[in-house]
């Protein structure tokens, strides 16, 4: 069973795991493939191995080789920070710059936190980094 919440359990399901995996990749900006080597299936390119994969071959839901450097660029890039437990994970924003819109108004980009709990710390954190991934995206639409 799948189901969301603060503090809820939750196994992930095989079309949530496609879909997180190919927003990690989009996010990642891995260049993509459509011709022949990847027999007209979306592949990305996946350096460490220097060859594509397929979206279902990704294997950041379960490999921390895979999925640390995700959580490096998001604190690093989103200015977040990522706290990641036994079997939960949280990542905070911080509120890192003032926009100045005019002379007069100002908006302080604000602290947001995406917290997951599941059956493992890899789990915990893959949710977590897809969930802030959902809301960096949204945040940055131009």
């Amino acid at each position: 069973k799948s189901g969301r919440g603060h503090n809820k359990k939750y196994y992930i399901m095989e079309k949530e795991i496609l879909e997180g995996n190919k927003l990690i990749a989009e996010f990642l900006k891995l260049e993509t493939c459509t011709d022949k080597e990847c027999s007209g299936n979306l592949c990305y390119f996946c350096e460490p191995l220097s060859r594509y994969l397929k979206v279902s071959d990704m294997d950041f839901h379960e490999n921390w080789k895979s999925l640390m450097p995700v959580v490096e660029r998001i604190e690093k890039e989103c200015k977040a920070l990522v706290n990641i437990n036994s079997v939960s994970c949280e990542i905070k924003t911080i509120p890192f710059h003032i926009e100045i819109i005019d002379d007069n108004v100002t908006k302080n980009h604000s602290k947001y936190s995406i917290y997951r709990e599941s059956n493992s710390k890899i789990e915990s954190t893959w949710l977590c980094v897809v969930d802030f991934i959902h809301f960096y995206n949204t945040q940055n639409k131009q």
